[in-house]
C-alpha cells in the first residue's frame, strides 16, 4: 500500500486534473448553487481558493481551502471536500493544514460545514475543534421596502 499524502495542486495541476476534480466538487452539497465551475477554476488559478488532493497512490479525495483576512486575524478556512476515506487522512490533514496555516500567518482554522455530520465527525476524532457558529441560509424573499 502506498503512503498516504496531502498535495497542494497548483494551477497547472488543477487544469490537468480538472475533469476528475469537477465531478468531486459536484458531490459537495449546494456547492454549485451560487458558483459556476468557471468561477471556481478561476479562483483556484488565481490562488484565492486552494485545491488539495489526498492520495494513497491514487487521488482519494479533494479539499478546497481559502485564507480569509479579517480585521483582527487571518483564518485558514476549509470550505469543501469530496471523496473517500477522510477519517484515515485526518492526521495528515490536521498536521499539514496547521503547518500551512501557521506559515501563512493564520491564527484560526475553520471548517465551513456543508454537511450536518461534520461536528460529530470532528468530535469523534478528538481534533480540538469547538463549535463557534453555523451558517443557515435561505433565499431573499423580495418583499418589503427600503428607503435608504
Amino acid at each position: 500500500m502506498q503512503e498516504r499524502a496531502l498535495y497542494h495542486l497548483n494551477c497547472e495541476q488543477v487544469l490537468g486534473y480538472w475533469k476528475d476534480i469537477l465531478p468531486l466538487l459536484g458531490r459537495i452539497p449546494n456547492y454549485f448553487e451560487s458558483r459556476t465551475p468557471e468561477y471556481v477554476l478561476e479562483r483556484l488559478c488565481k490562488g484565492s481558493l486552494q485545491c488539495w488532493a489526498l492520495s494513497n497512490g491514487a487521488v482519494q479525495s479533494i479539499i478546497l481551502t481559502e485564507v480569509v483576512t479579517l480585521p483582527e486575524e487571518k483564518v485558514f478556512r476549509f470550505v469543501g471536500c469530496a471523496g473517500e476515506e477522510f477519517e484515515e487522512f485526518m492526521p495528515i490533514l490536521e498536521g499539514g493544514f496547521d503547518g500551512v496555516a501557521s506559515t501563512l500567518g493564520c491564527k484560526r482554522f475553520e471548517v465551513v460545514a456543508s454537511r450536518k455530520g461534520w461536528s460529530r465527525f470532528l468530535k469523534r476524532l478528538n481534533s480540538n475543534f469547538e463549535f463557534r457558529y453555523e451558517i443557515l441560509s435561505r433565499p431573499v424573499l423580495g418583499r418589503g421596502t427600503h428607503n435608504g
